[in-house]
């Protein structure tokens, strides 16, 4: 975990000064134009170009000022780290610093988002790190916090409700979703889940890049998912894997696959590693622009292995460009009830709708006090993890993604 990503991320928004979650597709590059012309993907013509660079001349000084507020940020912060080395040195305690914000994500229920951050050993290869980042995004942002540019409009628009314009047209919600998820590791197995079932998931637990990852779907339901993520290393989260998933070239490779959506398994992150909420943001607004569904799921009802999980939890509960946010009530996947560990009633009044991932469809709402309708009255339906399929062998999984074969050379062994 990088934390000075997070500590960063809070400086910005202190200062009002990263609009990269209204610059769609700004993992892409450092400059303003490849940002405006993202969400266009294969649809973009030259009078698009062309409005794009006239827009990207207009709001030339909001770049600027964001890099003279970079200039300001980080002479104070170094001036920290600096006292707690010594510190550090003479055996005493490192700074720490708590940090309060409201970051574009939450900003409509006006609850700020507090941590603390500890000034460690490594805390000026961090900041440096951290500078680059900071200046990259500037160079990216085309509108205002809290605006996005659209062509229609030849400039920036306010956008309450922060959802981003998208190129494509998606598939109806269910009115109570009902999804399953197909392990696509069992093969020929004919099973397809519950018989009502509207939702199907290809879960692979993989991330682009993996041979094993842009599969056609298992499932046969009205809408169909490919799963991206896990719970181990095959499917642990680093930056690139982030903007690998948010590419156009891989967008289009899902849709041509015609798949009416993804899930992301927000589960872990690669040893060394972070995203920050607004990198995960782009990823999500990537995925909308093109029209797909999105689902987020995460181990129980915060990532285990994500160090920055609290910030991201607070984002994705009232995150509009999420469809569905599905925390996973088990950890084996046999559980004879739902697990309720790390709930709290944040989930109940979440703007995000809910859905949780569940043992068995029954655990919805035939469990008495332990269904999910008794602890979630606004939950928007249910993913089931149970696959009929014969057990592998091997030690038992954890977590949604915990559950699938690596092939080695004597055979399968379940992570």
């Amino acid at each position: 975990m990088r934390s000075s990503v997070t500590t960063t991320t809070a400086l910005f928004a202190l200062v009002a000064a990263v609009a990269a979650w209204t610059a769609p597709g700004a993992y892409a590059a450092n400059e303003c134009l490849e940002t405006c012309l993202e969400p266009y993907g294969t649809n973009t013509t030259a009078s698009i170009k062309a409005s794009c660079r006239d827009a990207c001349k207009l709001t030339a000084p909001l770049r600027r000022q964001c890099l003279k507020l970079e200039k300001r940020i980080w002479p104070s912060v170094t001036k920290k780290c600096r006292q707690s080395l010594r510190n550090i040195k003479q055996g005493l305690a490192p700074l720490t610093v708590n940090i309060t914000f409201t970051t574009p994500g939450n900003a409509t229920t006006s609850i700020p988002t507090v941590y603390t951050y500890t000034f460690g050993p490594d805390c000026a290869k961090e900041i440096k790190r951290e500078r680059k980042d900071g200046k990259e995004t500037c160079q990216e942002i085309l509108c205002p916090l809290d605006e996005y540019w659209t062509l229609e409009a030849q400039g920036c628009v306010v956008n309450p409700n922060q959802k981003l314009p998208t190129v494509g047209s998606e598939a109806p919600l269910p009115a109570l979703l009902r999804g399953f998820y197909k392990f696509s590791w069992t093969g020929s197995d004919p099973y397809q889940g519950p018989s009502d079932t509207n939702v199907g998931v290809t879960f692979t637990g993989r991330l682009p890049g993996d041979p094993e990852a842009n599969i056609a779907p298992m499932t046969k339901d009205p809408l169909s998912l490919l799963s991206y993520g896990g719970g181990n290393e095959l499917g642990a989260w680093t930056l690139a894997a982030v903007q690998a998933v948010a590419k156009p070239a891989n967008l289009d490779a899902v849709i041509a696959l015609n798949y009416d959506g993804i899930v992301i398994d927000a589960e872990e992150y690669a040893s060394g590693h972070s995203v920050t909420v607004a990198q995960w943001n782009e990823m999500f607004a990537a995925i909308k622009a093109k029209g797909l569904l999105l689902i987020v799921t995460i181990s129980h009802f915060a990532p285990y292995k994500m160090d920055n999980k609290n910030e991201l939890v607070a984002n994705w509960l009232s995150n509009p460009l999420i469809d569905y946010l599905s925390p996973q009530l088990y950890t084996s996947g046999t559980e004879p009830n739902n697990d309720w560990e790390g709930f709290g009633q944040a989930w109940v009044t979440a703007s995000t709708p809910i859905a949780p991932s569940i043992v068995q469809a029954s655990y919805y709402d035939q469990l008495g006090s332990n269904s999910v309708t008794a602890y979630l009255p606004n939950a928007k339906g249910y993913l089931v993890w149970s696959n009929t399929a014969a057990p592998q062998p091997g030690p038992g999984p954890t977590c949604v993604s915990g559950y699938f074969p690596v092939r080695t050379r004597v055979g399968f062994w379940n992570l």
